[in-house]
């Protein structure tokens, strides 16, 4: 039975973190075999230990749809903690939102490849972290699209941007505890990072064999498997494969199977739909 980092540090009952304060990067995928959210079963456990929360791109809750939509920070009406977005007035967190931790957990959900902003802002963190003189904890997840397979093309240094900064190939077969760990040892960020890993997960496993609930870390995630191939393809000729692409060619495959017309479906509400999300 597959264990993420969150469910074994929450079957810890240890003292390794006793007296530190401890905040959280994650959103509303980070659940845990029951479909509770993380953020809840941390607040039980540490009480007024944890400290504050930390969103990434598309907000907390994953509530901005569009590309490039900066959010703000925020009160969290269920745990009354302080949200810190991390995808607006700044990408990278500030000396004065870790003032008040010792600890920043990591619970990101993963899609498996290089273009996803998660994966640096998960290394933004790291940075201040080593300036800070804080420690990262990653809560580990599977590599939905599984640990060993990789494809597409590395990443060349004139195309750095905030999807894509390190020469990583775009599907990378690693964990994002694993991509924590290379990351700041190959490019000497110093950080002090810790993974808490999965226990019973193959690299062989997708993540439809792991049969863990999974909620879609994204607003919207296409529901083609050829999707991820299309996506080498689009990297390999040099292109970002982009949210609108990935709709359009949707929209066109919709409209030969079933007859429907792309306005129509355009106009409809599928793409603002949590029901229209679905699993890989």
């Amino acid at each position: 039975m597959l264990k993420t980092g969150l469910d074994v540090l929450l079957q810890d009952n240890s003292s390794y973190f006793g007296g530190k304060k401890i905040g959280l990067l994650s959103n509303q995928a980070s659940v845990n075999s029951e479909l509770i959210h993380g953020r809840i079963l941390l607040k039980k456990k540490f009480k007024e230990q944890f400290c504050c929360l930390f969103s990434p791109q598309h907000g907390f809750f994953s509530e901005k749809q569009d590309n490039m939509v900066e959010s703000d920070h925020l009160i969290d009406s269920v745990t009354g903690l302080p949200v810190y977005s991390l995808y607006g007035e700044h990408r990278k967190p500030t000396p004065e939102m870790f003032a008040e931790l010792d600890i920043l957990l990591i619970d990101l959900v993963d899609v498996g490849t290089r273009v996803y902003t998660f994966l640096y802002t998960m290394v933004y963190c790291m940075e201040q972290a080593a300036e800070s003189g804080k420690k990262i904890v990653v809560l580990d997840r599977p590599n939905p699209i599984g640990g060993e397979r990789i494809e597409g093309n590395i990443l060349r240094p004139d195309c750095q941007s905030f999807v894509g900064l390190f020469a990583l190939p775009m599907r990378h077969g690693l964990t994002f505890g694993e991509l924590a760990l290379w990351i700041n040892r190959e490019y000497e960020i110093g950080a002090d990072v810790e993974v808490i890993p999965l226990q019973g997960w193959k690299r062989s496993m997708l993540f439809r064999d792991t049969l863990y609930p999974r909620l879609h870390p994204l607003p919207i995630c296409l529901r083609l498997k050829r999707l991820w191939s299309i996506l080498g393809r689009y990297s390999g000729r040099e292109r970002i494969f982009q949210r609108e692409e990935g709709r359009r060619f949707l929209l066109s495959l919709l409209e030969r199977r079933i007859g429907t017309t792309k306005k129509s479906w355009s106009n409809s509400n599928l793409w603002n739909c949590p029901a229209a999300f679905c699993g890989l």
